[in-house]
């Protein structure tokens, strides 16, 4: 390990999460309890719990897809 990696900290990794509908994807987050504290650009800042994600107005399927599949794998390991 070089040492510039070893002096490297990760803070906060955070996902973009895709939104087909934008518009309605951040208010579908919001009723979950969700707090949105920013929506610049088309990227949305959603934090909950100490727990927070990107909502990016951007939709390709195939990337949604990816997406979703490796969340609920995710999920099912923590099961």
């Amino acid at each position: 390990m070089s040492d510039r990696t070893e002096r490297l900290e990760a803070i906060e990794i955070k996902a973009f999460v895709p939104a087909q509908d934008y518009e309605l994807s951040k208010a579908f987050y919001c009723e979950l309890g969700f707090v949105m504290a920013s929506d610049e650009s088309g990227i949305a800042f959603f934090h909950c719990s100490g727990q927070s994600f990107l909502l990016q107005d951007f939709y390709k399927e195939a990337h949604a897809h990816s997406y979703i599949n490796r969340k609920l794998a995710c999920w099912l390991i923590q099961l």
